[in-house]
């Protein structure tokens, strides 16, 4: 469960939530039915915690099972090719443009994913 000041990316809100954010965002891609997103979703909800407490980067979670991703996401740039998928959202202050940077890395657990946001918060977007 992700804290309460969490963001759920919904079709409606997606243009304003994501693609007119000024704040860095952490959106996990995923699918109830999926294994392994059920499996990660402990995982994410702690990361979730640990970013809405330190207020920096913002947690977002979008069901794309129940949910379409909108054409201005798929427009923006948003690839989602499997589950669960988790991209980091940073707009470019000189250009004002969106850099979507997609985990890499092979470990998913919290050490991990929390060490990657800092490593890629640190690059200028």
């Amino acid at each position: 469960m992700l804290p309460r000041a969490a963001v759920v990316a919904r079709f409606l809100t997606a243009k304003e939530r994501v693609l007119q954010t000024q704040q860095d965002l952490l959106i996990e891609f995923y699918s109830p039915m999926c294994g392994h997103c059920t499996h990660f979703a402990p995982t994410y909800a702690e990361v979730a915690s640990r970013l809405v407490k330190d207020g920096e980067v913002t947690p977002a979670r979008m069901d794309l099972y129940h949910n379409d991703l909108p054409k201005v996401a798929t427009d923006a740039g948003f690839d989602i090719n499997a589950f669960p998928t988790l991209i980091l959202v940073r707009r470019n202050s000189d250009t004002g443009k969106l850099k979507l940077i997609h985990f890499d890395r092979w470990r998913r657990d919290v050490p991990t994913i929390l060490g990657w946001i800092r490593d890629k918060r640190s690059e200028s977007p």
